[in-house]
């Protein structure tokens, strides 16, 4: 078993690493200097661009900013607290990942209502709509424009060549990072057509018992005796249905690899964060860049949201948050990022 939480913190581990390279941070680059260096690509017009709208729900943008902000400074604390040989970041980990999903949940929907629409209602919602605005457009902003399709990616660089069969243990390494990128994304849109493909055969168990029950209730219209109701087992589905189901499943992002996580975490994938991690500067390096990824998803976003409110307005908001709700002599979240607006 407890090779079992290895193998799989490992193969976590460096999918998050991938994320957070294509974000900007590779191995030697500090946070601050990944995100002066993304802001840099934004200001320079890198940034995906937004129709603006004359109705926007300010107060509902601003609440789902604060939100974002206050879970990044829970997210991000903990690697302030202890240094690499402190055991405390391993059960940090355990809901770091529920944190890291709900500050991109959280950003995304102010993205949403800064370009006039409703506030999503659901987590399903709320990622399809990530994928609209980032991965569905052709831009190159990685890697939130980075997704996966059925039988191919978005937005995959020119001259990157993915290897399929990559094993999740390879470190991430500039000749891996995108192939590691691609196999968090592949595994986790391979489930939602898992489920699309269990679905489909449900929906076929279910025709044929209404089919039975209506011929049924027909039989005893004309007197026959009621019939034991049979057993009725899923179809089998045919290769172009099975077709269909993977076609139908939509762009996925590494905002799903976060939900993905955050799943796994509130059921039978916690125990990975503790046992898993083969040091306690492993479970560090893994919050860090955890910390990292969501912090350039949230740079990403805000400056986009930026744009669509009004850039006094969205700094009025950061100083606001930063003055009453930023433990002092901690610079994370929001707070290290207001020097880029």
């Amino acid at each position: 078993m407890a090779e079992s939480h290895t193998n799989r913190f490992r193969a976590h581990r460096n999918y998050v690493e991938s994320f957070s390279w294509l974000a900007g941070r590779p191995n030697l680059i500090s946070t601050d200097r990944a995100l002066e260096n993304l802001a840099k690509i934004i200001a320079s017009g890198g940034l995906v661009t937004d129709k603006p709208t004359t109705s926007i729900n300010l107060p509902q943008v601003k609440k789902s900013l604060k939100n974002a902000w206050s879970t990044e400074v829970l997210l991000a604390l903990p690697g302030k607290w202890v240094d690499e040989l402190d055991d405390f970041i391993r059960m940090s980990n355990v809901w770091g990942v529920v944190q890291a999903y709900y500050v991109g949940y959280h950003v995304t929907q102010a993205l949403v209502i800064a370009k006039g629409l409703p506030r999503p209602t659901s987590h399903t919602t709320t990622q399809r709509l990530f994928a609209a605005n980032w991965a569905d457009r052709s831009h190159s902003l990685a890697p939130w424009t980075f997704g996966c399709i059925d039988g191919g990616w978005r937005n995959l660089p020119p001259g990157v060549v993915l290897d399929p069969t990559i094993n999740p243990w390879m470190s991430c390494t500039d000749d891996t990072v995108w192939s590691l990128a691609a196999k968090a994304l592949e595994t986790t849109r391979k489930s939602a057509v898992n489920e699309a493909i269990q679905r489909k055969r449900d929906d076929g168990r279910k025709l044929r018992r209404d089919q039975w029950r209506a011929q049924e209730a027909d039989r005893l219209s004309r007197g026959r005796r009621p019939s034991n109701e049979p057993e009725f087992a899923r179809p089998q589905l045919t290769a172009s249905e099975i077709g269909a189901c993977r076609a139908g499943v939509r762009t996925f992002t590494v905002l799903d690899y976060l939900y993905r996580l955050r799943i796994g975490a509130n059921y039978d994938d916690a125990a990975i964060y503790i046992e898993g991690p083969e040091s306690d500067s492993e479970a560090f390096m893994f919050n860090n860049r955890l910390t990292h990824l969501v912090s350039a998803t949230a740079l990403a976003t805000e400056a986009r949201i930026a744009n669509l409110i009004g850039l006094s307005t969205f700094i009025g908001w950061a100083d606001e948050f930063i003055a009453g709700s930023v433990p002092p002599h901690y610079e994370v979240g929001i707070m290290a990022r207001r020097k880029y607006f």
